[in-house]
């Protein structure tokens, strides 16, 4: 994705969080070791409704 296509805030909803990584990527990547996957968008849900 370019960063043409990255909506600025004003064209989002006030109900959107936009994430971006600096590695790319996208929600349903799994990170950590082999046998001991991580699943990112997991903790960013627990994150999210803990605030």
């Amino acid at each position: 994705m370019t960063p043409e296509l990255i909506p600025s805030q004003d064209e989002l909803s006030d109900q959107v969080e936009l994430y971006l990584t600096d590695k790319g990527g996208h929600v349903g990547f799994v990170q950590g070791k082999f046998f001991k996957p991580e699943y990112w968008l997991e903790k960013k849900i627990v994150s999210f409704l803990s605030n």
